[in-house]
């Protein structure tokens, strides 16, 4: 035996030690689920090694705990809970002979309390802070994903953008140590000075603010690592930077899967563009991207198709019959085209249109054939929804404070919500700025899917599920001729200037990802150009000019771009469109925009449509061009085709 002193129950002969019940802490996610569930293994001691039996002393409060097994100790908990709580249970133990002491099991909910603002995580119809509520149902459709435990984890996206505050509370845990460039002071720390707020802070945020750290809201890929190139900060905008920023030759670029790019050409209004084809240094870093990275499976470029639908529509003239100008009408035709901004002639970048939150075209968002989807940038955060993201740390800096707008109450650093104390956070982020990384994040969730998949195995999966928003969409024809509207290729996509092949769908594309069989799509190549003959075809005003050029090669088409030599001193009165062997009429460019330029026979101008996507590209393509107002005339020189096949 033992001496007395020593033995915890002296009068009994079968025990001198006390079994103990062992005190333990765990944490659970609140996944986007209806019940969160986990389980794990008590502990004891006992004396000898006894066999020992489990047992429940008091059950939680904010869920339920059930023993799985008595004698191993196994239990699960499980929980409705949605917010951010702490729980705890008591257990006990007993050897055969005695119950040991109870001890304590503590229980931590972690989510993220902006959550429930974030509606294009999860729309419930709820206002976040707006006078108006969304349509439930109008989000990313990402719960089932997240639930099923994609957040990105492993994939790297760059946030090519105006800078990124790396040490911000809620991004910190994802930024990759040292991982990314400041243009302007070269070193590896892009957090802007000033007090003003920071686009690509906000950009971050949606990508991938850290889930589940009882801290401001969540991004898309929540796990996702993150690296910031400060490209679009005061002075830094060469081609040379932007090149570096994309990956070109770039060591610290060299593990980015995605490159998010809330950013675009600046244009005057009227527009100043030339419709030319992008800049050589920059479309040479993008082909390099999609062919090189990734172990030469290719980068992913996201790019924002602009907020200009509404830039130029001003006075009562022919600008004032575009975006929301006194004469637009229904015309429903954008005053800009995303192909303004010459990077969309390019088959590499994934141009993102902007949704509000009823699954409608956001009111600024640019449109045209460029366009491959459309995810939430939301509105003005007043009336209608905004999207909420982290902002500049602390009152003094950032949206949320005086150096920018006092918005509404959760934006609000005169008074500052209880729900964002320290201002750390803003709800006023929109903009095809906003669609974009959401789209990033989305391509994340995919790649931790499918690590294999290809940059086109992206795209095609994407164009693939995204799903078709304003099913009853209509605009008034011009002329008879509709330029503005849903179409359906002959592989059954849909397709709309506004909205690409549609709303993606975050669900759908990671499972597609999951089973996809990667690089099934074989090679990829560029035709020649076919070019017409050099003439001088009148374009006659009311008359529709039609051209044909035969592609006599077979292939699939992952992309066509129409070049065009046209002379025209109005060229907001000429409207273009395309015609595919298979009946597919694809508007490539319509009448009434704010189209400023003088076009010269002299120069090519581009146009491009990602609406034949699928189609075979062997036999006659149309070229429709019309005159549609009086007072100036045009003449059609020539026009070609090139295709990027498979």
């Amino acid at each position: 035996g033992v001496a007395d002193s020593s033995d915890d129950y002296p009068l009994n002969a079968n025990v001198h030690t006390a079994p103990t019940a062992s005190s333990a802490s765990y944490f659970i996610n609140l996944l986007p689920k209806t019940t969160n569930s986990a389980g794990a293994t008590l502990a004891s001691t006992s004396q000898g090694s006894r066999a020992v039996t489990y047992s429940i002393a008091t059950n939680a409060t904010n869920g339920t705990v059930t023993l799985t097994n008595s004698s191993t100790g196994t239990f699960s908990y499980s929980t409705t809970q949605t917010d951010a709580a702490e729980d705890y249970f008591t257990f006990k133990v007993n050897d055969g002979f005695v119950d040991s002491a109870t001890s304590r099991v503590d229980i931590s909910l972690k989510t993220d309390p902006l959550y429930k603002y974030q509606w294009h995580l999860d729309n419930t119809g709820q206002t976040s802070f707006a006078s108006n509520g969304g349509t439930s149902g109008a989000d990313l459709n990402i719960d089932t994903a997240i639930a099923s435990g994609k957040t990105g984890e492993g994939v790297v996206v760059a946030i090519v953008d105006s800078g990124l505050e790396i040490a911000h509370e809620d991004i910190v845990d994802n930024v990759v140590a040292n991982g990314s460039w400041n243009y302007s002071n070269l070193t590896t720390d892009p957090t802007p000075s000033g007090s003003g707020y920071d686009h690509g802070t906000m950009v971050a945020g949606i990508v991938a603010a850290k889930g589940w750290n009882n801290l401001g809201g969540r991004g898309v890929a929540p796990n996702a690592s993150i690296r910031a190139f400060n490209l679009i900060a005061t002075g830094n905008s060469s081609y040379s930077n932007e090149a570096d920023a994309l990956g070109a030759d770039n060591d610290r670029a060299a593990d980015v899967s995605v490159f998010n790019m809330s950013y675009g050409s600046g244009l005057g209004t009227p527009s100043n563009t030339a419709l030319a084809y992008a800049n050589t240094t920059l479309a040479d870093a993008l082909e390099a991207g999609t062919s090189d990275l990734r172990g030469s499976k290719g980068a992913l470029y996201v790019n924002s198709a602009g907020n200009d639908y509404s830039n130029g529509d001003t006075g009562t003239g022919l600008f004032s019959y575009c975006g929301d100008g006194v004469n637009a009408g229904s015309y429903k035709i954008g005053c800009y085209d995303a192909v303004f901004d010459s990077v969309f002639v390019t088959p590499y970048v994934i141009g993102v249109g902007a949704l509000d939150a009823n699954n409608t075209k956001a009111t600024y968002s640019t449109p045209g054939a460029s366009l491959w989807i459309s995810a939430y940038g939301g509105e003005d955060s007043i009336t209608n929804s905004a999207i909420t993201t982290v902002d500049r740390s602390s009152c003094s800096k950032g949206f949320n404070s005086s150096s920018g707008i006092r918005g509404n109450l959760l934006n609000d650093y005169q008074n500052p919500h209880s729900e964002n104390p320290d201002c750390n956070y803003t709800n006023l982020m929109n903009g095809t700025s906003s669609a974009a990384p959401m789209v990033s994040g989305v391509i994340a969730l995919m790649l931790e899917a499918n690590s294999e998949l290809t940059w086109r195995d992206v795209k095609h999966i994407l164009a693939t599920t995204s799903v078709q928003v304003d099913p009853s969409f209509s605009a008034t024809a011009v002329s008879t001729i509709p330029y503005v509207g849903w179409i359906t290729n002959s592989t059954g996509l849909k397709f709309h200037p506004w909205y690409g092949f549609g709303a993606i769908d975050a669900t759908a594309a990671v499972n597609a990802a999951s089973s996809y069989t990667a690089d099934s799509l074989g090679s990829q190549s560029f035709t020649n150009w076919t070019n017409s003959n050099v003439g001088s075809v009148s374009l006659g005003e009311g008359v529709l000019n039609t051209q044909t050029l035969t592609e006599s090669g077979s292939g699939t088409v992952e992309h066509v771009l129409v070049s065009l030599r046209v002379s025209h001193s109005d060229p907001t009165h000429l409207g273009f469109r395309l015609e595919s062997p298979d009946g597919t009429v694809s508007t490539l460019l319509p009448p009434l925009t704010a189209l400023g330029t003088d076009f010269s026979s002299s120069s090519w101008i581009y146009l491009p449509s990602n609406a034949f996507y699928g189609e075979s590209k062997a036999g006659d393509w149309k070229l429709y061009t019309y005159d549609h107002y009086a007072g100036s005339t045009g003449t059609l020189v020539q026009w070609g085709l090139q295709f990027m096949h498979r």
